[in-house]
């Protein structure tokens, strides 16, 4: 049998229609060891082009295939003017050049619609771009990545929960889309937790939490050395969390200390999902003796020094002083305060100011200022 060949001439769309003279410049549609023949190519509504012809390459019976193709000019050689010998005509089927969409997208907290884009890195078929792409992007603007059909998401460090997770777009049609999300936050921000001895040699539990969500409470733990697995509890009912955004204060005391002994202590706080234990503080009773305070307010160092998302640092307050720690920003504004009285203490700080938000890389500073002292050290973020 003849091999039949079809042949479409696939043409660039620029301002003109251009006709396919060389059959060399054609694109086969199909080909086959068996007859094709009475090829049909008709134009779509849409500007595709549709092929049909009569094909036996099963060698028993002629069946009817098709081929539809998309976005392009179609030009073949037609016998139509026959029975004319050797007559042919060439006839193109074309569209105009496709219109070119845009895609926005944009991220923001759940909570803060009208607020800054949070410059989510946009994932693209569960995949990042090669250089990375970050939401307040326009696809297909000019100068900028084209906009393709697929799966487009977005991811951030701290962030989950986002709302759509995902969003399946077909560029045939401008589009935009926000993605929201809520912050990662954790059931509780501890800033301290301290021990201290009263004048009735009993030994004081204080720590402060910044925030805590879902948190269910507390427990406190006492042992006679630092080994967790050998510590008492002391409260087997919990002692109830507010559950609140803003700055709380616990105390917890303890009078079932004996003089002469050192003391560790942990608190364990519990949530529907995990525990998280803090400590040990440790306290040494004295018996009769008044507790020994600070001669003198000083702040140690902070530790680590840089960090990524929380350090630490000693607080030692004169006997009958009140001490403030506040936290600046190179630009000098306060971002964090801490009130502490008379004792040792160990502060914490989580990397976020006054409205939980995480501050940003770079230098910052934390000052004690008390009756009797003002002292300024430095800490750095590194992201």
């Amino acid at each position: 049998m003849r091999k039949h060949t079809l042949l479409v001439a696939l043409l660039a769309i620029i301002s003109s229609v251009f006709w396919a003279q060389n059959v060399l410049d054609c694109i086969p549609v199909v080909m086959d060891v068996n007859n094709q023949i009475n090829q049909v190519v008709v134009g779509g509504n849409d500007g595709s082009a549709f092929i049909a012809w009569q094909d036996y390459r099963n060698g028993t019976n002629y069946n009817i295939y098709a081929h539809r193709a998309n976005g392009v000019i179609y030009a073949w050689l037609d016998k139509r003017n026959e029975p004319a010998a050797g007559v042919h005509d060439i006839y193109t089927l074309g569209k105009v050049a496709p219109e070119e969409y845009t895609f926005s997208i944009t991220s923001h907290g759940e909570n803060d619609l009208l607020g800054p884009d949070l410059n989510a890195e946009i994932y693209f078929n569960g995949s990042p771009f090669a250089i990375p792409v970050y939401t307040g992007y326009v696809f297909g603007a000019p100068g900028n990545l084209p906009f393709l059909s697929g799966v487009y998401s977005v991811v951030k460090a701290g962030w989950t929960g986002w709302l759509p997770p995902s969003v399946t777009i077909v560029a045939d049609h401008n589009d935009t889309q926000d993605f929201l999300a809520h912050v990662d936050t954790l059931p509780v921000e501890l800033s301290s937790f301290s021990a201290v001895l009263t004048a009735q040699n009993f030994v004081k539990l204080t720590w402060v939490s910044q925030s805590e969500t879902n948190l269910l409470g507390y427990r406190v733990y006492r042992g006679l050395n630092a080994e967790f697995t050998e510590a008492l509890l002391l409260t087997p009912s919990l002692i109830g969390a507010t559950n609140t955004s803003t700055q709380h204060i616990y105390n917890y005391t303890d009078n079932q200390v004996e003089t002469e002994n050192t003391y560790s202590y942990w608190l364990e706080s519990v949530d529907y999902n995990s525990n998280t234990l803090f400590g040990p503080v440790t306290v040494h009773v004295l018996g009769n003796q008044v507790p020994e305070l600070p001669e003198v307010t000083v702040i140690g160092d902070a530790y680590p020094n840089p960090f990524k998302t929380q350090t630490s640092f000693t607080l030692s307050v004169k006997a009958g002083e009140t001490a403030s720690v506040k936290i600046y920003n190179i630009l000098g504004q306060v971002i964090r305060t801490y009130i502490r009285s008379e004792g040792s203490h160990t502060l914490s700080w989580d990397g976020r100011d006054f409205n939980n938000n995480a501050c940003g890389s770079g230098i910052y500073f934390y000052r004690v200022q008390s009756p009797t002292m003002s002292q300024t050290k430095r800490m750095v973020i590194v992201k």
